[in-house]
C-alpha cells in the first residue's frame, strides 16, 4: 500500500537563486502550501548548488515561499513579492521551478519603554500593537 500512495504523489524539483546576480543560494528553506483543503504541503532545503526538492505532494495548486535563515535576502512571501504558485497533477514530477530570492539586510532598532507602555494589555485583554516608519534617503 504504500508504494501505491507514493506513486500517486508529485513532487517538486528546482532552484533558488539570487534575483540580481543569479547565483545558487544554497539554504535556502523552501515551503509548499497548497492553497485548497484539505491542507498539504512540504518543505525543502536548497543544496550547495541551490536545487530542492519536495516529495510525496498530493495533486492540487501550492504556493512557494522561500527563505533564507540570516539576514542576506529578504523572506519570499513576507516582503511585497507574490509566492510562486504551481500546480501538480497526480503523479507529476514539476522539474524547473525557479525561485528568486531579493537581497536584504535586517534593519535592528532598540525601543527604549520606560513607561512600560509595551506590558500594559488593552480593554479587551490583548498586547498593544507597535507601529513604525522606517524612511530610507538616497544618500546625497
Amino acid at each position: 500500500s504504500l508504494t501505491a500512495v507514493a506513486q500517486n504523489t508529485a513532487s517538486i524539483q528546482g532552484s533558488a537563486a539570487d534575483s540580481a546576480t543569479g547565483k545558487p543560494v544554497p539554504g535556502a528553506v523552501v515551503i509548499a502550501s497548497r492553497t485548497t483543503l484539505p491542507a498539504a504541503g512540504g518543505v525543502a532545503t536548497s543544496g550547495f548548488d541551490g536545487s530542492f526538492q519536495i516529495p510525496s505532494l498530493p495533486a492540487g495548486t501550492y504556493n512557494l515561499c522561500v527563505q533564507v535563515p540570516g539576514d542576506g535576502y529578504l523572506a519570499t512571501c513576507h516582503w511585497g513579492s507574490a509566492a510562486t504558485a504551481v500546480t501538480l497533477a497526480t503523479a507529476q514530477k514539476l522539474t524547473g521551478t525557479k525561485v528568486s530570492l531579493k537581497p536584504g539586510s535586517i534593519l535592528k532598532i532598540h525601543l527604549d519603554d520606560p513607561g512600560q507602555l509595551r506590558n500594559q494589555k488593552t480593554k479587551k485583554g490583548y498586547a498593544p500593537h507597535l507601529v513604525m516608519d522606517v524612511r530610507v534617503q538616497p544618500l546625497p
